[in-house]
């Protein structure tokens, strides 16, 4: 990084708001997963009442 250009604001801005983006997709997914694992759980705790 010691030997890049600054970016132009508007280039900085778009990185970062891809860098949010990117983020949140991931974390989207893992809360996907999350919950099939709970609703895996609340069935498997349906059969045992």
């Amino acid at each position: 990084m010691a030997n890049q250009e600054p970016l132009r604001p508007q280039h900085e801005l778009v990185e970062d708001l891809l860098g949010v983006a990117g983020s949140f997709s991931y974390w989207l997914c893992g809360l996907r997963r999350y919950e099939k694992e709970l609703e895996r759980s609340d069935l498997t705790m349906e059969g045992d009442r």
